[in-house]
């Protein structure tokens, strides 16, 4: 699954011209570009924008986070790397058939 830069932001938290910035001074991720030439995340992309926004609030500079590694990120904020798979997908995928039927329990 492929995200815009607007899920992205929503879903790390980022503002999409923080993440724009990062991508172009710090080349914390590089997104493939769609046929209109916007921008697509890939699921490995926002984990490591999410963990790089976590490691920032915690007092790591970017420009320090940008050459690590997924798992390094990871490590240095005290959690398990999430292989980037179909189960993120999934999950938002039942999330907004949930929202679309208005299924609060689901």
């Amino acid at each position: 699954m492929n995200y815009s830069v607007a899920a992205v932001s929503r879903l790390t938290q980022l503002s999409a011209d923080v993440i724009r910035v990062w991508e172009r001074r710090y080349s914390i991720v590089a997104p493939s570009r769609d046929g209109g030439g916007a921008r697509r995340y890939s699921e490995g992309d926002v984990e490591r924008l999410r963990l790089a926004a976590l490691a920032t609030t915690l007092g790591h500079p970017i420009r320090s986070l940008a050459g690590l590694s997924t798992e390094s990120l990871a490590e240095l904020v005290g959690e398990r790397a999430r292989a980037p798979g179909p189960s993120a997908g999934r999950l938002l995928e039942k999330i907004v058939r949930a929202i679309r039927k208005s299924d609060a329990v689901a």
